[in-house]
């Protein structure tokens, strides 16, 4: 009778491990909600909303002008409306301090991209230590911030790659503000020369900004089609709007700046 209490204790215990062990392999197999990031969240996180769909709202997002993910034409806004506005990106969103953007309005530094935008100490906060993008987000809690990174990256990095990180990036930005109505600009146009010398194309950069918009629509954000007006006919940068071939001079941020002013977001 002994043994046969001990043979049951010794299955008993062999079950329990394997399915514990069972449980260990799936969990870690088990992929990652899109949404929350979490594992076996069986959807009862909050869903994933489109603004192009009108039976859905993303959550905390105040009512706008705006109905759709790709940024409508407006009426010019007062230049005011800049005011409302964070700039996150690279070394063309830090020259936007040249042309009448606040300097503590920009999250930004020259050759950041995507991926060490999310872990690099950038942002100087009253003076003190440095902080993360996503720190100063949590912090300030923007109105609106607009997105901008890509062409640091775009070089080396596969379409899937980037994206995947860029989208890392996002979920960040959102979860450090959620009230905070986010828009990805998308990456802009550089010269025939610069394709040339760095083996990063017009092409593939419209590839990715097609990405980029399925990333606004998957997340219910915005997507601001701010290259457009910097393109000629061959589908490359307007040579008058750059000195270097990849950085922008001041007719570009002219011709930039007019576009956010006419594609506003405004507050129901």
């Amino acid at each position: 009778m002994l043994l046969s209490k001990n043979v049951k204790i010794m299955f008993l215990v062999m079950v329990m491990v394997m399915a514990l062990s069972l449980t260990a392999i799936l969990f870690i197999l088990a992929p990652r909600c899109s949404n929350c990031k979490r594992k076996f969240c069986f959807g009862t996180c909050t869903i994933v909303y489109d603004v192009d769909d009108p039976k859905t709202v993303r959550p905390n997002l105040p009512k706008t002008n705006q109905t759709t993910t790709r940024l409508a034409e407006t009426e010019r806004v007062d230049e005011s409306y800049l005011d409302q506005i964070y700039f996150i990106g690279d070394s063309r969103t830090v020259a936007l301090q040249l042309y009448g953007i606040r300097r503590d309005h920009i999250f930004a530094e020259e050759g950041l991209n995507h991926e060490t935008a999310r872990t690099k100490e950038i942002v100087e906060m009253d003076g003190q230590a440095l902080v993360t993008i996503s720190e100063a987000v949590r912090i300030t809690a923007p109105d609106i911030m607009i997105v901008n990174f890509g062409v640091n990256g775009a070089a080396w990095m596969s379409v899937e790659e980037l994206l995947e990180g860029y989208a890392l990036l996002i979920d960040d930005l959102l979860e450090s503000s959620p009230n905070s109505i986010l828009i990805i600009e998308a990456i802009l146009p550089v010269s025939s020369y610069y394709e040339q010398e760095s083996g990063c194309s017009n092409e593939k950069l419209d590839e990715i900004n097609d990405g980029l918009y399925a990333l606004a629509r998957e997340r219910g954000l915005f997507y601001l089609a701010s290259n457009e007006p910097l393109k000629n006919e061959e589908n490359d940068l307007i040579p008058s709007y750059s000195g270097d071939r990849l950085h922008y001079n001041e007719a570009a941020y002219e011709v930039l700046l007019e576009y956010i002013l006419n594609h506003a977001i405004i507050k129901k």
